[in-house]
């Protein structure tokens, strides 16, 4: 027995030695992967613009003269023509494209959703050979209570502000993602950086004030509640009955809608001294004639009281929605041109891989309705997507050939030279550029959802380039979205393409109603709990509800 005991050691030693082998090799080769990663790119940048539509931006859209930074973008990277996500929705398009991954498989379907499927980022990635990882968000929706910042070192999602409100504007957030690249110096960083301006509310920074408030006839101030925000006011209630009234300074527009119109969804009185006041209350519709409330102090000597409120434009005209959309696309992107400079001017520029991206577009007016979340036109899906750095071409353009969100992180990754994590179903697109073959998908589905009452209220699928509309139980169309971008022409089988376009339509047509069914067993079975009054007022304020 002693001889037999004997015998093992040997072979238990060697097996010891092959294993620890094992492990230092792979220990080495990750540390030789990082260092070369490190050196050739010591800095990778993802800016995710929010909302943002392809057609008003200059590498993409048509006489459009306010996007000098991405210009420059396109002229000195790469450019994907076709890019897309399979949601328009914020939190699961940006889950999926920082893992690669889709929304039903992550199980983050809309917004207010908690990333709880194990699952490595590409923050936790790049984190692990060697970078230091930060992120500078710009809504409420992709707060840290989403698990979203999962991997980042730094993970900043303070909207701060002097009021309340649940985003933050550009000059914020790179003044705030500044701050942290200071911070880090010459380290190899990873950022994320996340600019959401042509988000809803549709406002420029700075636009003229809406709403007078005024006591008794008196100004006491001017504000805009197209912002959304939370605004106070202190006044000074002498003894008697006062009024106090919300006057409109908003000039009407030629295509003012029926109903356009100024709503105060939130009216508050609050004084230490006075018992009686009116409960929190919200207006009806006002425009031209003022919004008042009456208030009472019983006593003899004047008390403070202050007033809390914030509102919003009621169904704003494609004329003010235009203007003000276009103007805050510029805002971003001089913003993004500042922190280029930023870069430039510290001796950071060299060698930095730049990933721009949007997560989703926007509605706007085409099919007589505006926003996204809940609708697949070519207007919610399409997305920008352009790379800048070492090993990326300049001014080249991939043009009909269809990429997804979730192929940012895996092309990322594989240009950097590092593996992706188990599970990503996304796929690396370096090849579009090195071997003129980007990876093809037979078919694909995105989908429009509605967060309140978990339904699916759209589907979009893709055989390309034909593509597959369905709309909320209406009548399916069919469309070449190569040739018709904006789904202008519903095809009907004929012309050249008429012996392949009733395969293709047959082949999407049939896999419909399966791909419906199961995303929206998905939406009702991913273990979300209820949205919170905070979430909700959230999601209101940001447009979703």
């Amino acid at each position: 027995m002693q001889a037999e005991s004997s015998k093992r050691r040997p072979l238990l030693a060697l097996l010891l030695v092959v294993a620890v082998g094992g492990l230092a090799a792979l220990f080495f080769k990750d540390t030789l992967l990082g260092a070369l990663a490190r050196s050739r790119y010591p800095r990778i940048i993802v800016v995710s613009l929010d909302t943002l539509h392809v057609d008003y931006t200059g590498p993409y859209g048509d006489e459009v003269d306010y996007t000098p930074t991405l210009d420059g973008f396109a002229a000195t990277g790469l450019t994907f023509d076709h890019a897309y996500t399979t949601v328009p929705i914020t939190l699961p398009s940006h889950a999926s494209l920082l893992t690669g991954r889709t929304p039903p498989d992550l199980g983050v379907m809309v917004n207010g959703d908690v990333l709880t499927t194990p699952v490595e980022t590409l923050a936790e990635q790049l984190g692990r050979y060697g970078y230091r990882t930060g992120a500078v968000t710009s809504l409420g929706v992709l707060d840290e209570g989403t698990r979203i910042g999962q991997g980042f070192d730094h993970y900043d999602d303070d909207m701060g502000g002097e009021w309340e409100r649940w985003y933050r504007t550009a000059d914020e957030v790179v003044t705030a993602a500044q701050g942290w690249v200071e911070e880090v110096g010459d380290e190899p960083f990873f950022l994320w950086l996340h600019l959401s301006d042509p988000h809803e509310p549709y406002l420029e920074k700075g636009a003229p004030p809406d709403v007078r408030l005024t006591l008794d006839g008196n100004p006491t101030g001017e504000w805009n509640l197209t912002t959304k925000e939370e605004f106070r006011a202190a006044l000074e209630l002498p003894p008697g009955r006062h009024r106090v009234a919300w006057e409109s300074l908003r000039r009407p527009r030629h295509d003012d809608y029926q109903y356009t119109s100024l709503v105060l969804d939130l009216v508050r009185f609050e004084s230490t001294e006075l018992e009686e006041l009116p409960e929190p209350l919200t207006s009806e519709a006002w425009l031209y004639e003022p919004y008042s409330v009456e208030l009472d102090n019983p006593g003899s000597a004047p008390v403070p009281v202050t007033v809390t409120f914030r509102g919003r434009t009621k169904s704003p005209p494609p004329s003010e929605v235009f203007a003000a959309y276009s103007a805050e696309v510029g805002y971003m992107d001089g913003w993004l041109g500042r922190f280029e400079s930023f870069l430039t001017d510290r001796g950071l520029a060299e060698k930095t891989l730049w990933a721009v991206v949007s997560d989703h577009g926007e509605g706007l007016f085409r099919f007589g309705s505006i926003g996204h979340a809940t609708y697949t036109q070519e207007d919610q899906l399409r997305i920008v997507w352009m790379l800048k750095g070492p090993g990326v071409p300049a001014g080249r353009r991939i043009a009909n050939q269809p990429v997804l969100v979730e192929d940012v992180m895996p092309t990322l990754l594989d240009l950097v030279g590092l593996p992706s994590p188990d599970g990503v179903s996304g796929h690396s697109q370096v090849r579009c550029w090195r071997r003129d073959d980007c990876y093809a998908r037979e078919e694909w589905w995105s989908y429009g959802a509605n967060v309140y009452d978990e339904r699916v209220t759209a589907l979009a699928g893709y055989r390309w380039p034909y593509k597959l509309l369905w709309q909320n139980r209406r009548r399916t169309g069919l469309f070449d979205v190569s040739t018709d971008p904006f789904e202008q022409n519903e095809l009907s089988g004929g012309g050249k393409d008429a012996a392949k376009l009733p395969r293709e339509a047959a082949r999407l047509q049939a896999s419909l109603e399966r791909n419906r069914r199961a995303l929206q067993k998905r939406l009702e079975e991913r273990g979300a709990g209820e949205l919170s009054a905070e979430q909700i007022e959230m999601l209101r304020n940001l447009g979703y509800m």
